[in-house]
């Protein structure tokens, strides 16, 4: 902990998604939300194996 006494978080990662309207756009396959939260935290996970991770999401 700080000398305040208090935990400090910062972002590690930010994953940005398309919408399903742009993929249409772009004649690509719609990838869903919850993938690419899945390849995030797994890219966390490996890149960090033995520390614990607090995830927060919002849409």
């Amino acid at each position: 902990m700080g000398k305040a006494g208090s935990r400090w978080a910062l972002p590690e990662l930010t994953v940005l998604a398309a919408s399903s309207r742009d993929y249409r756009r772009q004649g690509r396959r719609h990838e869903k939300i919850t993938d690419w939260a899945r390849q995030a935290v797994m890219l966390l996970r490996s890149s960090l194996p033995h520390r614990p991770l607090a995830l927060v999401g919002d849409n």
